[in-house]
């Protein structure tokens, strides 16, 4: 699927386009078509958590209430950057913690720094494999991060931190964490809920920790910003940060099928190889961003009218979507969607 990005725009999470005020969408039956609607913020300064089962927010935070995601479940070890600030990090191995300086990160090679997967994969993220294993029980390898905290809402720098972990035992992890001019070294426990996917930490104001999910099945759609590896319209592979619906892939499944007929829509369109663009699949961007796209000689963006979605909620239901514009009264960042139980 071909889509236009002015790259600048695209790098610093800046959409000033507009979204049209009718997009075209096919008619058809209401019945018991439900219809939802976010408000993210015409900067997308929120991430924003939709139960379908309950058609509605369940819960939201500012992107830039956290840094990291440490991992709740009993079978993942893997921390996760915030994808909604465009983070990276640089693995310094067994470097001192203390001799990491500015220096230290403004000699890092371009090639080293690294976004996490954008499909979610646990075994592709930047941090990696922190840990070993001795006896069963995961041990910290000790190793330095470089952690680049990403872009503000402005598409400002936030700035590097470092960071390493120290321990985990008892469902805990212990980390230490510091700006680079060593002003104050935090050390911190991190104990994991496994109610949660997720428990957050943010670097800001001496550390804090949060859980801003809710709990790990009452959620099935994310709005936020995801860091995403896309092309240049040379080829040129580049990371950007676009505005996403990102899935609970720990537990749900999406779709995604060309059709203008949203009313007569069954996964029965599965056996039809060329309506099907994508699969069903468990990647956090199984419906991403481009639902919409930027058109560039009219300076707004518009919905694409035959994209569909296939989801298999958290509740094990399935149900059909489809957006229908990405703004409220002329205001971008406020999206729209149609969906219905099959």
């Amino acid at each position: 699927m071909k889509y236009i990005m002015p790259i600048t725009f695209m790098i610093f999470g800046l959409f000033y386009g507009c979204m049209p005020s009718d997009d075209p969408v096919s008619p058809f039956e209401r019945g018991n078509v439900e219809f939802g609607t976010t408000a993210m913020g015409t900067n997308y300064d929120k991430q924003i958590y939709y139960s379908l089962d309950e058609n509605k927010i369940v819960k939201y935070n500012n992107v830039l209430d956290w840094d990291l995601g440490f991992p709740c479940e009993a079978d993942r070890m893997e921390i996760i950057l915030n994808f909604g600030k465009f983070m990276q990090v640089s693995d310094l191995g067994f470097a001192d913690f203390d001799t990491v300086t500015a220096t230290t990160a403004k000699n890092v090679p371009f090639e080293s720094w690294l976004h996490d997967n954008p499909f979610g994969k646990l075994d592709s993220t930047a941090i990696g494999r922190w840990w070993d294993h001795t006896n069963g029980i995961p041990v910290s390898l000790k190793k330095v991060y470089l952690v680049d905290k990403g872009l503000d809402l402005l598409g400002r720098s936030l700035g590097t931190a470092k960071f390493q972990v120290l321990d985990y035992k008892n469902n805990t992890f212990y980390v230490k964490f510091s700006d680079l001019k060593k002003v104050n070294v935090i050390e911190m426990e991190i104990k994991r809920d496994t109610a949660y996917s997720y428990v957050h930490l943010s670097f800001n104001d001496g550390g804090k920790v949060n859980y801003f999910e809710p709990e790990k099945e009452k959620w099935d759609l994310l709005f936020s910003k995801n860091t995403e590896l896309l092309y240049t319209s040379e080829g040129v592979p580049m990371w950007y940060s676009v505005v996403s619906v990102l899935i609970n892939n720990r537990y749900m499944q999406a779709a995604t099928v060309k059709t203008d007929d949203f009313a007569n829509l069954t996964e029965a369109i599965l056996q039809d190889s060329s309506k099907v663009i994508k699969p069903y699949t468990n990647h956090k961007n199984a419906i991403g961003h481009e639902w919409k796209f930027f058109l560039l000689d009219q300076s707004k963006w518009v919905i694409y009218p035959n994209v569909k979605y296939l989801i298999k909620s958290t509740s094990g239901f399935t149900y059909k979507l489809h957006f229908t514009s990405f703004e409220d009264m002329g205001v971008k960042g406020n999206p729209k969607f149609e969906f219905q139980k099959l």
